[in-house]
């Protein structure tokens, strides 16, 4: 849906057609729509859509000449979602992309917001529902948040996109390491080392979110606020996004760290339990050697002394008895056993 909001000090934010569009962009107007109305060619270039292809629906010419005042290399970054990493300033706005998680239940592949902050206007696209977006827009509606400029109100939309969507999965990459070292400590481990590999890959998978975030959020922070038209009093608060999402970024780097001092770990625990193994069945065997031995010799085919004797086959025994138990007793005091 192509919504458009109109922010300003003497009045409340909003709602406006998009007829109502100014021809340039500004004058206090957020534009809010889906990719999906960008990404076809009759929409860009007024062409008939081949034969077989779906035709898509042709955007409001108002709609057009705004977006006309953009430079066209922007025009088509957003159309298409291919590149995760966007942070570009030009001369009289910023356009920056920040790549969302994916739902579960999704199947459209990656999804993105992008965001162009201009000297009192702002668009955004985005891939699909955004819900962080919506919500912060329907309370500007309502009067129930406060917004009196264009960049504060996108300040508050894109704090809420790190709140809903990057911090809970932070926080769950997070509480998985540190479940998985816990377990580290546990007996019954043998299937910990696939589970360690998954949360590897899912923290790369946040890391890889996080690190272009961080560099939109940096560039909004820094040096592009003036062509971004971020005023001197909410600069602080985008500089407070920025911390807020390299804080996020390090979480996920430390339980990188973590997960491969995890897997050292976990190698060095499962080494240590098959040498203790082997030492166990190598003491075994020389316990028993000295048994074995004397076993070989009273069990040749010769006539031996004992042979004769009444007591002999008690004597065999006790010397094989006597001989494991001082080696055992010997291995014990050695703290092999």
């Amino acid at each position: 849906m192509i919504r458009a909001m109109r922010l300003g000090t003497d009045h409340p934010p909003l709602a406006i057609g998009i007829d109502a569009l100014p021809p340039q962009p500004g004058g206090g107007v957020w534009c809010d729509l889906p990719r999906a109305v960008l990404r076809g060619t009759a929409s860009r270039n007024g062409q008939q859509p081949a034969s077989g292809q779906t035709p898509r629906p042709s955007l409001p010419a108002p709609l057009v000449a705004w977006l006309q005042g953009l430079h066209p290399l922007t025009r088509f970054q957003l159309a298409e979602r291919r590149r995760r990493h966007l942070a570009l300033a030009h001369s009289h706005y910023v356009h920056v992309r920040l790549p969302l998680p994916t739902p579960p239940a999704a199947t459209d592949g990656s999804r993105a917001l992008d965001v162009v902050l201009g000297p009192n206007f702002a668009l955004t696209v985005h891939d699909g529902r955004c819900p962080p977006l919506e919500r912060v827009w329907a309370e500007l509606i309502a009067g129930s948040r406060g917004a009196d400029t264009v960049d504060f109100a996108l300040y508050q939309a894109l704090r809420r996109v790190l709140a809903r969507a990057y911090r809970p999965l932070q926080r769950t990459v997070v509480r998985a390491a540190d479940r998985v070292v816990e377990q580290l400590t546990e007996r019954h481990r043998q299937h910990l080392l696939p589970v360690i590999v998954r949360l590897r890959r899912q923290a790369s998978r946040a890391r890889a979110l996080l690190v272009p975030a961080a560099d939109a959020l940096g560039l909004l922070a820094a040096g592009a606020a003036d062509a971004a038209g971020i005023s001197p009093a909410h600069r602080p608060f985008y500089a407070d996004l920025e911390r807020q999402a390299q804080e996020l970024l390090s979480a996920v780097q430390d339980v990188q760290s973590t997960l491969t001092e995890a897997v050292e770990a976990y190698t060095s625990v499962q080494s240590t339990e098959m040498n203790r193994v082997m030492q166990l069945f190598t003491v075994a065997a020389v316990v028993f050697m000295p048994p074995t031995l004397i076993a070989s010799i009273y069990g040749m085919n010769f006539q031996i002394p004992e042979y004769r004797w009444s007591w002999g086959y008690a004597w065999a025994l006790g010397w094989m008895a006597a001989s494991a138990a001082a080696l055992a007793w010997w291995f014990r005091r050695q703290d092999w056993l």
